[in-house]
């Protein structure tokens, strides 16, 4: 659950998200064998049968939102000191 809320930046993009999703999954657990249908599948049935309690959801999703905003600054670092470089050349 906490990848598919990674991927979908907190559900605010689900353009194509799960082939994304597989990805990621397959990268962070390579010693388990699973299709895009079934990692979708578990996502909806999760959601379905409230096997993550309301709080248990919040955290996660406030653990996920702290990572993209972190890597946002991160990224806009790199992306200012590039400029600056350019710029001093």
């Amino acid at each position: 659950m906490r990848t598919y809320l990674y991927i979908t930046k907190l559900e605010t993009d689900m353009t194509a998200y799960r082939q994304q999703l597989h990805a990621l999954f397959t990268r962070q657990y390579p010693e388990i064998t699973v299709s895009e249908q079934r990692i979708s599948d578990q996502r909806r049935t999760i959601d379905r049968n409230k096997l993550l309690s309301q709080e248990e959801i919040h955290q996660l999703k406030e653990e996920v939102r702290i990572q993209l905003l972190e890597e946002e600054v991160y990224n806009n670092n790199i992306n200012n000191n590039n400029n600056n470089n350019n710029n001093n050349n």
